[in-house]
């Protein structure tokens, strides 16, 4: 799904490579909902608020804040009000590397 870059000492990782498997997507945190519950702004195919399940193996490893980019991913067959689920998170450092090296979609650039 990514390429991701250890550099040295600081432990930092960086993404070098923005592929996305078919089915998911990059999403903003609008509001964080409880019970691991994220009202998320996808802009595929065009431009909605759904929400999406944070999944128990991410719970204790990933932190989530309003305004965050995630990638989501939506389910064969939603049942109910949850959509999908956040695969992954990214950090500040990482969209603004994937901006500098022009893999950032376009659609998201205007965003802060």
């Amino acid at each position: 799904m990514f390429s991701i870059k250890q550099s040295g000492n600081n432990q930092s990782s960086v993404l070098t490579d923005l592929q996305l498997e078919p089915g998911q997507f990059i999403g903003r945190v609008v509001q964080a909902l409880g019970n691991h519950l994220y009202q998320v702004e996808t802009r595929e195919p065009e431009r909605k608020e759904e929400k999406y399940l944070l999944p128990k193996r991410l719970r204790n490893y990933i932190y989530i804040r309003r305004g965050s980019f995630v990638v989501v991913e939506v389910y064969e067959s939603p049942q109910g009000r949850v959509r999908g689920e956040v695969v992954e998170t990214f950090l500040p450092e990482q969209v603004k590397t994937l901006r500098k090296l022009r893999e950032w979609p376009e659609e998201w650039n205007k965003v802060e």
